[in-house]
């Protein structure tokens, strides 16, 4: 089941566990506000450290 809540979107696992949902689309451009220090390596290095998440393709 999804739930909508403060306008995002979230996976919700059989344990109740919120999982923020996103679009394919929309991963990058999300990652790249979010870039910090430790991923230098750039957009690519902080797909390879989700790569355990739950991902929307398209």
């Amino acid at each position: 089941p999804f739930e909508v809540k403060d306008q995002l979107l979230y996976y919700i696992d059989f344990e109740g566990t919120r999982h923020l949902y996103l679009l394919f689309n929309y991963i990058k451009p999300i990652l790249k506000l979010v870039y910090n220090k430790r991923h230098y390596f750039r957009v690519n290095k902080m797909m390879v450290d989700l790569n355990n998440l739950y991902f929307a393709y398209k």
